[in-house]
C-alpha cells in the first residue's frame, strides 16, 4: 500500500505541475514555432518529471514537442480517447498508453489549454515510472526474497525492483509487453481495480502469495510476491515444531513406560528367586522384596 500511495502522490505532484505550466502553454499555442519549441524546453526542464512534453491543437496536430521527436512508443497517444476528452471537455485528463512496448510511462497527463485567440489545445505529458532500467519510486532491494513490481492496467511492467518474473506477451496492435507473470492470477483484481491476494504455484510445489494493491490515479498497481511467504512459513515453522516435540514426547513416554515397568516387575523377579530358595529347602531365610 506505501508504493501504491507513493505512486498516486508522483502522479498528483506531476498533474500540478502540469496544471501550473498551462497559462505558459496556452500562450506558447498561439507563438511561432521556435517560440512555442523553447517554452516547451523550458517547462520540460523547470518540472523534471516527464520523459516529454507535447502541445496539440483541436485536430491533434502537433504543434512541439520536447525533445524531438516525442518518445512515442507503439500507438499515437493522441488516438486515445483522453487526450481529445481534455481538448473537448476543457476538463485535465490521465490516462494510459494502448498499444506500446518496452516499458510505458506510469501515465500520460493531458491538461486543456486555450490561447488569448480563445484557440483551444492540450499540453500533454508523459510521466515514466522508470529510467534506464531504474525506478523513480523506492522500491525495496534489500529483501533478496520479495519481488516487486508495478503494472498498468494490461499488467505490462512500468517499474521493479529486479527480480519479478515477467514474461512476453502480445496485446492487439503493437509491439509485445513485457508483463509480470502473476497478472494472470490476478486479472479479475486488475480488472475491478481492487485490492486482494492469490495463492501462485511455485517451484518443487511450493506456494507462495502475491498480493496486488490497485493505483487510484490511473488503471494497475503494485502487486507483491514473498518467496517466503510468512503465512506459509509460520505454518511450517508450527509444524517442525509439533514435530519436535511430538519426538521429545515420545522418548518421555518411552522412558516412563521403561521406569513403570521396572517398578512392576522388580519384585515379580525377587519373590521368584525366593520361591526357588524356599522349593530348594531354605526355608529359614525370609522373603524381602524392594520396589524400585
Amino acid at each position: 500500500k506505501t508504493i501504491a500511495a507513493q505512486a498516486d502522490a508522483y502522479i498528483s505532484r506531476a498533474v500540478d505541475l502540469l496544471t501550473r505550466s498551462a497559462p505558459e502553454a496556452a500562450s506558447a499555442l498561439s507563438s511561432p514555432s521556435g517560440q512555442r519549441q523553447a517554452a516547451l524546453e523550458t517547462m520540460h526542464r523547470r518540472m523534471g518529471l516527464f520523459d516529454a512534453l507535447l502541445l496539440v491543437d483541436p485536430e491533434g496536430i502537433l504543434l512541439g514537442s520536447y525533445p524531438q521527436p516525442p518518445p512515442v512508443m507503439g500507438l499515437d497517444p493522441l488516438e486515445d480517447a483522453f487526450v481529445w476528452d481534455a481538448i473537448q471537455s476543457g476538463t485535465l485528463r490521465v490516462g494510459q498508453i494502448r498499444g506500446t512496448s518496452g516499458q510505458p510511462p506510469l501515465a500520460v497527463v493531458a491538461v486543456p489549454v486555450r490561447s488569448s485567440e480563445g484557440t483551444p489545445g492540450a499540453l500533454v505529458g508523459w510521466l515514466p515510472l522508470s529510467r534506464e532500467g531504474a525506478s523513480l519510486l523506492p522500491l525495496p532491494t534489500d529483501d533478496p526474497s520479495l519481488a516487486v513490481s508495478v503494472v498498468d492496467g494490461r499488467g505490462a511492467i512500468l517499474a521493479s525492483n529486479g527480480r519479478a518474473v515477467t514474461r512476453t506477451v502480445r496485446q492487439g496492435p503493437g509491439d509485445p509487453i513485457t508483463v509480470d507473470v502473476h497478472v494472470t492470477i490476478l486479472r479479475d483484481l486488475i480488472e475491478a481495480q481492487q485490492s486482494g491476494v492469490r495463492m501462485h504455484p511455485w517451484r518443487e510445489g511450493t506456494t507462495h502469495l502475491v498480493t496486488y494493491v490497485p493505483l487510484q490515479g490511473v488503471r494497475g498497481g503494485v502487486i507483491l510476491e514473498d518467496q517466503t511467504d510468512v503465512v506459509l512459513a509460520v505454518s511450517e515453522r508450527l509444524r517442525q515444531r509439533l514435530l519436535l516435540l511430538g519426538s521429545l514426547a515420545l522418548v518421555v513416554a518411552a522412558v516412563g513406560a521403561w521406569l513403570h515397568a521396572r517398578y512392576v516387575i522388580r519384585p515379580l523377579e525377587h519373590l521368584e528367586q525366593a520361591t526357588r530358595r524356599i522349593a530348594l529347602g531354605a526355608l529359614d531365610e525370609p522373603v524381602i522384596v524392594y520396589r524400585g
